[in-house]
């Protein structure tokens, strides 16, 4: 390998670790290690990572167990970075130091964004040192401080400039490697950022690389279609298995509509916010909306957007000029927005790349200030603020506003500061007489830094006000990490994961966005509507008994019979009480239809399920012959109480039942014609096997039944990821490509595209 030449590598990955830790550290040290913020990155962040630590060091198979009622392993955790190799680095240790790793892991990331940023950069202009600070505000961006929530965020970021940097060396160099290795890590990172990435690219291409020759411009996009599938192709056994399994997600259905063409009042102003001010807590706006979720934050450090302005305003007809105009224009549009997504969401979260771009333009103009118009840029820059400021206070006092706009004012005052002390500094280093170099240089990377830790860190602040200490969450942490799995049959009732995700127990519930669709479908019996919360249980009659919730963690001690676990936690002591309930599999007689559960009141449907096998209306047919129709459902008085039903479940269980590594087998004995009922979600990658004969497994309201003639049977449930085998497939070929597309550039064999380029 040869020796890095470009000492500025060097300084970027410094300034930007020491950037990251002054910013993070102090929550770091005052809560002993453990670094935290709120909600999602409590509640999924932190227990997604130990979950994917537990199975796939253990090699506990494909279906997890823990997952919600039970969810894939790829489909379950790819969209939080499974394929990420920041990830991965968690596998080194034990899942116990996980909350101890995330700030560490922030940091790294925060450190690889500023190297692939300066690496895309340095590519644009001759004085290589400037690229440096574009690297810094790419990678302390608005968007990365208003995204600390979203920890897996952060990897998208600090591998997107990569495929840039391999588009714009394939182009110029006809090298394929790099390009096709950028665009299979960013795809094995996450799915969902690759789309948008992949769409964002294609803009990108049209835009820098359209041509007088139009037959070389598409033999070129040809060329970079190849690559691309190959890329793809490469990272295939993570991404159709992922793609496959999100089908199903109502959040992922599209919405295509003109009415969406332009944001109006409100949500125009938030995308000019976004821009203009640095970023802050989601949850908690500042102005205009209490909250949002969109990810609309863009706010480069210090310099906000003045010198793209200037770049902009000098250099109208180049090929970055016309990219960041149509930026913009996508960014006013809730329509064009949503196209990143496939037409799902109006996300700003592609926003990343946008920042980028603005930090390109930026260098640029660094690099040779004399030539732009550096003031026309800083005072439009500052008449916007301006101009965004009196807005909000006209609308603050406009009698026809119902609400406040400016909703915390200390917080709005001291962004606002922040921007204008920004501007003021990059008016005094960009418009003084001296050259910007040495000891000036110096200076203005240093104030860079001190943005960069001011918005970060305030961000963080912001986050964690009223949050929980990092020495508070971990006492909870511990107490899921304690929790066992006491019977394979039964499970907890709960929905928290940190409780069920970070040691073995397995909950009826969680807080996630991607668990299988038949969850999804399960809970909308009970007319429940889910984005990423699961239905409670005990809010219909029954439902915590159907699905086999019989332990209750509690500080209590039960006061009938003894606990079935006890444990402590720094001198806080548990108690894992027992509730009766009906085991995952038993055995039923009757059946219901799922158009006649839906005729019952919500309340009856969770007892109706436990005395009836629930099937489709079409598939009523299908179990006529074993199963009798159930023709009183309608009678909720003749349903039961739930004690006698759950006493029956008891009485017709299964036996020996036991969790493999990628389904669970069990035994049954029938006196005569019946069916068996899991309350496991029902999945194409689902096989039931009786006696070693395949048998067809039905969908019960998102759960699984199967039907069974008298007599006594071992039966077994095997799960295999659909697409996962094809995906290896596809993987092996497109990998075969890759190498030899490598050795036919080099003539010397494969090496590691990445690599080279940072030692050239």
């Amino acid at each position: 390998m040869s020796k890095i030449k470009d000492r500025n590598i060097y300084i970027c990955m410094l300034l930007c670790l020491l950037t990251a830790a002054a910013s993070l550290g102090y929550y770091m040290i005052s809560d002993r290690g453990v670094f935290t913020v709120v909600a999602d990155f409590n509640t999924q962040q932190i227990p997604f990572l130990t979950a994917m630590n537990h199975y796939l060091k253990n090699a506990s198979g494909t279906w997890c167990w823990n997952a919600d009622l039970g969810t894939q392993l790829i489909g379950g955790y790819t969209f939080y970075n499974i394929g990420s190799p920041f990830v991965w680095l968690t596998f080194l240790f034990p899942k116990t130091l996980v909350p101890y790793l995330t700030g560490w892991l922030y940091i790294l990331k925060y450190m690889v964004a500023g190297l692939t940023a300066y690496l895309y950069l340095r590519m644009f202009i001759k004085n290589k040192e400037y690229a440096v600070g574009g690297a810094l505000v790419y990678a302390f961006s608005g968007f990365q401080s208003t995204n600390l929530l979203f920890f897996h965020f952060h990897d998208v970021v600090a591998c997107f400039p990569l495929m840039l940097i391999g588009l714009e060396k394939m182009i110029a160099e006809r090298k394929k490697g790099l390009f096709i290795f950028a665009v299979f890590l960013n795809c094995m990172v996450n799915y969902f950022f690759f789309i948008s990435e992949v769409i964002f690219l294609i803009l990108y291409y049209i835009v820098r690389f359209w041509k007088k020759d139009v037959v070389l411009f598409f033999k070129d996009a040809v060329l970079c279609m190849f690559c691309g599938i190959v890329g793809t192709g490469m990272a295939a056994f993570l991404f159709l298995p992922s793609v496959l399994f999100i089908m199903g997600n109502p959040r992922t259905q599209s919405s295509f509509h003109l009415r969406t063409l332009m944001y109006y009042g409100g949500h125009l102003l938030l995308a000019v916010k976004g821009f203009l001010l640095p970023g802050e807590s989601m949850g908690n706006q500042s102005c205009i909306v209490p909250e949002h979720w969109y990810s609309a934050d863009c706010y480069l450090p210090m310099i906000g957007g003045a010198l793209a302005f200037a770049y902009m305003l000098k250099k109208r007809k180049d090929w970055l000029t016309k990219f960041l105009l149509i930026l913009w224009i996508i960014s006013c549009s809730p329509l064009l927005d949503s196209a990143f997504y496939l037409f799902t969401e109006p996300y700003k979260r592609w926003w990343f790349m946008f920042s980028l771009m603005l930090a390109a333009a930026s260098v640029k103009v660094l690099d040779e200030r004399e030539e732009y118009p550096v003031k026309a840029g800083i005072l439009i820059n500052l008449t916007l603020l301006i101009l965004f400021g009196l807005s909000l206070l006209y609308l603050e006092r406009s009698s026809w506003m119902e609400t406040t706009v400016i909703l915390r004012k200390q917080v709005f005052i001291i962004n606002y500061v922040i921007a204008y002390l920004g501007l003021g500094l990059t008016w005094i280093f960009c418009l003084g007489r001296r050259q910007m170099r040495g000891n000036v240089w110096k200076a203005f990377l240093v104030c860079c830094c001190v943005f960069c830790v001011a918005t970060t860190f305030y961000g963080l602040s912001l986050y964690r006000q009223n949050a929980e200490t990092g020495r508070d969450y971990l006492k909870h942490y511990q107490a899921g990490l304690q929790l066992k799995k006491l019977d394979d049959q039964y499970r907890y009732n709960l929905t928290d994961n940190v409780l069920t995700l970070t040691g073995e127990a397995s909950g009826v519930g969680s807080f996630n966005s991607t668990v299988s669709s038949s969850i999804n479908e399960f809970d909308q019996l009970f007319d429940f509507e889910r984005q990423n919360v699961s239905m409670i249980p005990d809010s219909v009659p029954g439902v915590r008994e159907l699905l086999a919730a019989k332990y209750r963690l509690t500080r209590e001690a039960p006061s009938v019979g003894e606990a079935a676990d006890v444990f402590s936690v720094d001198e806080t002591k548990y108690y894992v009480a027992e509730d009766p309930v009906c085991p995952i599999g038993f055995m039923l007689d009757t059946y219901i239809t799922k158009s006649e559960l839906k005729a019952l009141p919500v309340s009856k449907r969770g007892m109706a399920m436990m005395d009836n096998l629930v099937v489709s209306d079409d598939d009523e047919s299908v179990v006529a012959d074993y199963l009798r129709h159930n023709s009183d459902v309608t009678d909720t008085e003749g349903s039961g109480e739930i004690s006698a039903m759950v006493a029956a479940a008891l009485e017709n269980r299964v036996t020996d039942f036991h969790r493999l590594q990628s389904g669970f087998e069990c035994t049954a004995s029938l006196d005569s014609k019946r069916a068996v009922f899991f309350s496991v979600p029902y999945d194409s990658g689902w096989s039931a096997y009786v006696g070693g004969d395949k048998v067809e497994i039905l969908d019960c309201g998102g759960l699984m039944g199967i039907l069974l003639e008298p007599g006594e049977y071992r039966i077994s449930f095997q799960y295999q990821v659909p697409g996962f085998k094809t995906g290896i497939g596809i993987a092996i070929v497109c990998f075969a490509v890759f190498a030899w597309s490598i050795w036919d550039t080099r003539k010397k064999g494969v090496y590691l595209p990445l690599a080279q380029f940072i030692a050239d």
